[in-house]
């Protein structure tokens, strides 16, 4: 039996019926505008495109951004999500209460956090006749309201309409009162306000019961536009595949057909091998395991090439294809074809006369993006005297940087060190600086290994102890972005000093401070999280506030902040709010040796 959740009829909210047969736009391009996209191509609705004066000619998820003057007389135009029931006009909420519910006689099945955005939901729609029911929060008020028990159901089982506000136990809640009160009346909600609370929505959330993580975003952002384009071959003829070809369709994708060994009647299947005639095509999987591994090698064929995995994170970059090690020290690292584990070798390091070492981030990262990075066009620049061991790893902070500067770049004694960082400090919590999340996974693995054990006999050198099933991060001491990162400069600085190595060390730039964004980048910064983009801003704008500081400014003539670097570029030089097209990563290598002339 198909799960509740993904049971279109048995949704809290049924698709406008004043939609049906018009032309529909969606109001604006911004974070909301996409979620209603996204949910009515859910529901299996067609929309035409956009509307955006400030975007206009622009393409967001497959679909064109017009003007309001260029729509006709009779298509509507969806303002909101939401609205009770429909009116008559041409402004239009996406979406209305299903009709199948009584809204003067609901219960909200569930009091936790879905239970109260549902609350609160209702609230702002003028829909206050609900009751709360949960077995286990009994006797408690979620949002001053008082929770009822289960037995509560038993007395109002004929009138009432069920809405279960659960996501975990959904099908369980579903099958228990289901056996109290029939299933005409029991309706579903969770999945929308998770997704809200998270600021994403899923666009195959009602697609498959697997955990599915393609967004829209990702199909639309510059960083993938490999998929723009294309024409598509959908691997699988079960249901799933069938609806995953609908849905690349509602989005105006050419869909050549389906891969399988057997398919309906009255539809043809192809064969893997057949894709060979479809050298510029993208074949869509729609699970990872359900890739045929032997072939998909015998056919030469390369992931974000020849092919995507809905189910897992849909990625462009050469990152992926690169072998991604754990790094006790580090966290996580890479090793490469290189002499040097950790390290993008750009020149032959051992016989250059100038040896740099770079480190940060992905924005630093020499194996992201098949473009060139910053270090690769720095070297190019200066010429064949110097070589360039680029040492920055997607997701790495300047504590990372520490580290990395303390067991690796020391021994390779490199005459530069070039720094460039900013982003990664701004979005890490300001208690656990050398916290890495891969060593964190690795760590709470054996935390649970140990919790079934007990202690372990561990032999230290000439004794032996009892290792306890607890993880401990240090001390921790809260900082606010700048401090930390600062700190950090610090130390690296006098490290690279006592070693004989000059440090130089960049602020970078992010989407958020370029004036003067091209209409690509605006509309990054229209569908970017609001959460995510205040967060980034909030660490960034700490960052930089240091170099307003005397202390910054008087002791360090080596430090500097690129935040106006792109004052004077219109042209679109971001592939998402913080990573660099090559253009960018130019400008940026050009900057960085204008601050250090002595490198030429």
């Amino acid at each position: 039996m198909e799960s509740i959740r993904f049971d279109l009829e048995r949704q809290l909210f049924e698709i406008n019926p004043y939609l049906l047969g018009k032309k529909i736009f969606i109001n604006d391009v911004n974070e909301n505008a996409l979620r209603i996209f996204s949910l009515l191509t859910c529901f299996e609705v067609y929309v035409e495109g956009f509307l955006s004066d400030e975007l206009f000619g622009e393409i967001i998820c497959n679909k064109r951004i017009v003007r309001k003057e260029d729509i006709g007389e009779s298509d509507v135009i969806i303002c909101n999500f939401f609205a009770k029931e429909y009116q008559e006009g041409k402004e239009q909420s996406a979406f209305i209460l299903n009709r199948k519910i009584d809204a003067s006689n609901v219960i909200i099945y569930g009091a936790g956090n879905v239970g109260e955005r549902v609350i609160d939901f209702f609230l702002n729609n003028e829909i206050t006749g609900f009751q709360v029911v949960d077995s286990y929060m009994t006797r408690k008020k979620v949002k001053n309201f008082d929770v009822l028990p289960r037995s509560y159901l038993d007395m109002n089982k004929d009138d009432c309409s069920i809405v279960i506000s659960s996501i975990a136990y959904c099908d369980e809640i579903y099958s228990n009162i289901k056996s109290i009160v029939g299933e005409k009346n029991i309706f579903y909600c969770g999945d929308f306000f998770i997704a809200d609370s998270a600021n994403r929505y899923s666009i195959f959330n009602y697609l498959d019961g697997t955990e599915q993580h393609v967004t829209l975003d990702k199909l639309s952002y510059d960083a993938v536009s490999f998929i723009e384009g294309k024409e598509l071959i959908i691997y699988g003829v079960s249901n799933l595949s069938k609806r995953i070809k609908n849905f690349f369709e509602l989005l105006d994708y050419k869909v050549i057909g389906l891969i399988g060994e057997n398919g309906d009647e009255d539809e043809e299947v192809m064969q893997i091998e057949e894709c060979l005639y479809y050298p510029d095509a993208l074949i869509v999987f729609p699970r990872k395991k359900d890739i045929p591994l032997n072939k998909i090698v015998n056919l030469n064929f390369v992931r974000n090439n020849n092919y995507i995995i809905l189910d897992d994170t849909v990625k462009v970059d050469s990152y992926y294809r690169r072998k991604n090690v754990m790094d006790i020290f580090l966290g996580h690292s890479f090793v490469t074809d290189y002499k040097y584990p950790g390290f993008y070798e750009i020149g032959d390091y051992a016989k250059a006369s100038t040896k740099i070492v770079t480190l940060g981030g992905s924005t630093t990262d020499g194996g992201l993006y098949e473009f060139s990075s910053w270090p690769l066009i720095l070297k190019n620049e200066i010429g064949n005297d110097v070589a360039v061991l680029n040492g920055g790893c997607i997701s790495y902070n300047s504590s990372q940087e520490l580290l990395k500067l303390i067991r690796d770049v020391v021994s390779l004694k490199p005459d530069y060190l070039i720094v460039y960082d900013g982003i990664n400090n701004a979005v890490y919590d300001k208690c656990n600086e050398f916290r890495a999340e891969y060593s964190e996974m690795v760590f709470n693995h054996a935390k649970e290994y140990f919790a079934k054990e007990g202690t372990i006999d561990i032999e230290w050198g000439q004794g032996a102890s009892k290792l306890e099933s607890i993880i401990t991060n240090g001390v921790e001491i809260e900082k606010d972005w700048y401090d930390r990162w600062f700190t950090h400069v610090r130390m690296m600085n006098a490290i690279a000093k006592e070693f004989n190595i000059k440090p130089f060390f960049f602020i970078q730039p992010w989407l958020g401070t370029k004036k003067e964004m091209s209409k690509k980048e605006k509309r990054m910064r229209c569908v970017s999280s609001e959460f995510n983009w205040k967060m980034r801003q909030e660490g960034m704008d700490s960052l930089y506030s240091g170099f307003t500081r005397d202390e910054l400014n008087e002791r360090f003539n080596n430090i500097f902040c690129l935040k106006n670097v792109f004052d004077n570029v219109s042209e679109t030089l971001y592939v998402d709010y913080m990573h660099l097209n090559e253009l960018g990563n130019k400008i940026i290598a050009k900057e960085i040796l204008r601050c250090i002339p002595e490198i030429k």
